[in-house]
């Protein structure tokens, strides 16, 4: 990527490819003029999924405090921005025409941020759901998970074992899948208003799927993540929201855009708070052997296989009395 983009600088690529960038770096900047680091940088992580910006120590203490997943584009990036361009334009026409805009800005985006492993994943999936939607079919998550990687796979193998973002991504998303559903019926206690019970068991569900390969290969466990992703996953979208909007009017005009800017600072000052002190508690991380690795990955495929199996054995059985009654 480091080669691409100096070959863009240099004037390589292609014209698409010059005026995405081009757009990127001037709503970077425009984060850069209304918000001070290292604010503006976090919030081009969260937005644009730009995580180089805010420097090794950030990302350390990111990494520690098991929250380096916020500022890596998500399906959830793809999906406000494809949902948007629909609703605008179906405004002025109907049919196929906003699904159509809602693809082609998926794939500009992913493009325009650097079309990393992770996005690309992502890009798949939303795309998937866009003609799921267009065509009227079932969406079914699972299965456009497995045409996202066998794509990927396909077009570069390597990304299944040497890329990280991949993994994880692909980790990540298969526990929020299968890992999540089954935490969630054990949170049975925690209310379900302002999507607090959903939020702490998709939480929950992708860190049980990504620690035994962050493990492996940090050779630490984050005892820290989970606490500190219950405090700040909830306002992702919101801090996203304003920081989009302080970039989008800093551009047009700076002392408009203060409002903006300030409820952006004050969120990411909050978010910034809770990683610095949680990456700082002195039992924040333990170091894990591989032999633990292999141990908690067991673990979590046996319970996942016994939980799955006894639902469909409680559906047999409850189909089978069903039978007798009639």
């Amino acid at each position: 990527m480091t080669h691409g983009l100096r070959s863009l600088r240099q004037g390589g690529g292609s014209t698409l490819k010059k005026t995405l960038f081009a757009v990127r770096d001037t709503f970077t900047q425009s984060l850069h003029e209304t918000l001070p680091e290292p604010h503006s940088s976090l919030a081009a992580g969260l937005i644009l999924g730009a995580k180089d910006s805010l420097g090794k120590e950030w990302l350390d203490k990111f990494k520690i405090a098991g929250l380096s997943h916020i500022i890596v584009l998500s399906g959830y990036n793809l999906t406000i921005i494809a949902d948007s361009v629909m609703k605008v334009v179906s405004r002025f026409s109907t049919g196929i025409l906003p699904s159509v805009f809602g693809a082609i800005s998926v794939v500009l985006f992913t493009i325009m941020t650097g079309a990393g492993a992770s996005t690309v994943r992502a890009a798949i999936m939303a795309l998937i759901i866009l003609l799921a939607k267009t065509t009227g079919r079932v969406y079914e998550a699972s299965s456009a998970l497995i045409v996202a990687g066998v794509l990927m796979i396909i077009e570069n193998p390597r990304v299944l074992v040497f890329d990280m973002s991949f993994q994880l991504s692909f980790l990540a998303t298969l526990g929020l899948l299968y890992v999540s559903p089954l935490v969630k019926e054990r949170l049975k206690f925690v209310t379900e208003k302002l999507g607090l019970r959903e939020m702490l068991s998709a939480t929950i569900g992708a860190q049980i799927a990504t620690s035994p390969l962050i493990i492996y290969k940090m050779g630490t466990f984050s005892l820290v993540a989970l606490p500190a992703n219950i405090l700040v996953v909830l306002l992702i979208p919101i801090t996203m929201f304003f920081g989009f909007l302080a970039a989008i009017v800093g551009f047009i005009n700076y002392y408009i855009a203060i409002p903006f800017a300030a409820v952006a600072w004050l969120l990411l000052s909050y978010i910034l708070s809770v990683v610095d002190i949680f990456s700082s508690l002195p039992f924040a991380t333990i170091n894990i052997t591989a032999l633990s690795v292999l141990s908690i990955s067991v673990l979590i495929f046996a319970c996942v296989f016994v939980y799955k199996r006894r639902d469909i054995f409680s559906s047999e059985i409850d189909q089978w009395k069903i039978e007798e009654i009639n």
